[in-house]
């Protein structure tokens, strides 16, 4: 009779051998999986922690309990324990109620999947890579603050993920709060109208690393750059480490305080861009691989030459294919990769889309709302947002000065015309203003 180690050796063949599974996938998630016996009718196995044994029950169950049979000609049920599921119930018991609520919101933010396992390491991305593993192994060191700065899907928010994940994995109690600048703007904004100030402080402030993503937007935001400059110093006095990414170094956002921008540069500034050839070939057989999708070399190659600096929409594509393999049954093909790349490309969306995007921005950062901004009247504040939202629409869609005047309740072309030629000459005198203007026109790459 075979040992319940010789058992699991003929598994983990059958598993290897098994065309869906990588090798990469294989020592990800199955690598670390010790067998410990048959009890009754289960095979039960070991795993290191409960993250695991969860990805492998969501992905893995099926194909291991198959191998099972196959290797022992019995049918039974896979049992996995996670070794540190005691201390993790241990740990949960001694917390209070308001902080299994926030370990249950940190789980809907975070991504379990952007791990530093699952991101590919290249050239260009190397030492931003290196510097957040460094802040997950030991934070508040070195490197605080680390700002992490490139263009939009180059994998600034992966590394965010990871190091929440990593750091997550180690210290179950540590207070991690992750964010888009977006929503600390929104949140503040709510906490200053509704007079919840102290609530909002305490969240922002008492953690033990504070990760903001797009930390761009705080441009022209005089009130919010206020408070996120008080929240900085808080966590970092405190003994806390800050995180943060941003599309451009900070001497790079115009309208930022001059005390925002010498804070960030006292860190680490680590840049990625946008990765070679080879880097982007094996990103796409590792986003494959990891939904156990096979492609073809010469489809990898194609999405790989053809998507030069998005990774995330080298993903998009890649999911595209998967769920037309899934629904259809279609088998990827360079044909169907390029119909799978015109649907991810921003550059293909309708022109309805980009005008909402310019407007919704526009208003975000010049106080103006979507509604006074798309009518025809209001104060000189609105009037120049207005004129600010028609210019860049004009610059970036090259839509008609009449088309463009619909979009503003109705407004002829002459007006449109005066707008963007106002814009224009202004930008030349005032550098503040033109700092404004392109402020806004590069925001608006975020997820193109």
């Amino acid at each position: 009779m075979r040992t319940i180690e010789e058992v699991w050796e003929a598994v983990s063949q059958i598993m290897k051998n098994d065309p869906d599974i990588s090798g990469v996938a294989y020592d990800m998630w199955l690598g670390d999986i010790t067998p410990v016996a048959i009890e009754g009718e289960s095979f039960v196995v070991t795993i290191p922690t409960v993250f695991q044994r969860n990805v492998i029950e969501q992905q893995f169950a099926g194909k291991l309990t198959a191998a099972i049979e196959k290797a022992i000609g019995l049918p039974l049920a896979l049992f996995i324990r996670a070794e540190d599921e005691e201390q993790q119930k241990a740990e949960e018991d001694k917390l209070d109620d308001s902080l299994r609520h926030d370990l249950s919101s940190y789980y809907k933010m975070i991504n379990p999947f952007y791990t530093f396992k699952t991101f590919v390491v290249g050239p260009t991305n190397n030492f931003a890579y290196a510097t957040a593993q460094s802040v997950a192994d030991k934070p508040a060191g070195a490197y605080n603050p680390l700002f992490i700065w490139g263009g939009s899907g180059l994998g600034k928010t992966h590394l965010l993920h990871a190091i929440c994940n990593e750091m997550h994995l180690k210290n179950r109690q540590c207070k991690i709060l992750y964010a888009t600048c977006e929503t600390f703007t929104n949140e503040f904004l709510v906490a200053l109208h509704g007079q919840t100030l102290p609530d909002f402080r305490q969240k922002y402030r008492e953690v033990d690393i504070l990760l903001i993503d797009d930390i761009q937007f705080l441009a022209n935001k005089e009130q919010t750059q206020e408070e996120f400059f008080n929240t900085f110093e808080a966590v970092k006095n405190a003994g806390g480490q800050v995180v943060l990414t941003s599309d451009r170094r900070p001497n790079e956002i115009a309208t930022l305080t001059d005390r925002l921008k010498s804070r960030f540069e006292a860190g680490m500034l680590a840049d990625v861009q946008p990765p070679p050839i080879e880097t982007r070939i094996l990103i796409v057989q590792t986003k494959a691989d990891q939904l156990h999708f096979h492609l073809d070399k010469n489809v990898c190659d194609y999405i790989a030459r053809e998507l030069k600096t998005n990774v995330r929409q080298i993903e998009g594509v890649i999911n595209k294919l998967h769920g037309e393999y899934l629904l259809n049954g279609t088998i990827p093909t360079e044909r169907t990769a390029e119909e799978a790349i015109a649907n991810v490309r921003n550059d293909n969306q309708p022109v309805a889309v980009t005008v909402e995007k310019v407007i919704t921005e526009v208003s975000r950062t010049m106080d103006v709302s979507v509604e006074d901004l798309r009518s025809k009247g209001g104060n000189a504040n609105i009037k120049q947002a207005r004129k600010v939202a028609a210019y860049i629409i004009r610059e970036i869609t090259k839509m008609k000065m009449e088309e463009i005047g619909n979009e503003f309740g109705g407004l002829d072309h002459s007006t449109i015309s005066y707008a963007y030629k106002n814009v224009a000459d202004k930008m030349k005198k005032d550098t503040s203003f033109k700092a404004l203007v392109e402020d806004i026109m590069k925001n608006l790459k975020i997820g193109c």
